[in-house]
C-alpha cells in the first residue's frame, strides 16, 4: 500500500466490513421478529431489490466483501497500518467469513 492511498482503501475496507455486520445485523433484528424459519427467510429477502432476492447470492456476496476486506487489513498489518485495529478487523473478518461460508454448505 502506497502511503497516500492507506487511509482511503483502509476505509473501502471498513466499509465493506460494515456492510455485511449490517447485514448480519438486519437478519437478527428479523429472527427476532419471527418464530419459524419458513417466515423469516422472505421477511429478510423482503428489503432486497427482487433480482437479489436469494439468500445464496446474499452469503456468497458477503463472503466475496469479507474476502476483500480480509485481503485489505492483511495488507495492513503487513505494512504496518493502524496494526492492533487491524489484528482486531481481520480477526473480526475472518470470523465472519468462516461463519459465511459455514453457512453456504
Amino acid at each position: 500500500m502506497k502511503t497516500k492511498y492507506r487511509f482511503p482503501i483502509y476505509m473501502v475496507g471498513v466499509a465493506l466490513l460494515a456492510v455485511v455486520i449490517g447485514n448480519l445485523i438486519h437478519w437478527f433484528r428479523i429472527t427476532a421478529q419471527y418464530d419459524t424459519f419458513e417466515e423469516m427467510v422472505p421477511a429478510y429477502l423482503s428489503v432486497f431489490p427482487s433480482w437479489l432476492q436469494n439468500a445464496r447470492i446474499i452469503t456468497m456476496i458477503d463472503v466475496f466483501l469479507l474476502g476483500i476486506s480480509g485481503f485489505i487489513f492483511a495488507q495492513a498489518i503487513k505494512v504496518n497500518y493502524l496494526k492492533v485495529l487491524s489484528i482486531i478487523f481481520a480477526s473480526l473478518t475472518s470470523l465472519l467469513l468462516l461463519w459465511q461460508v459455514f453457512s453456504l454448505m
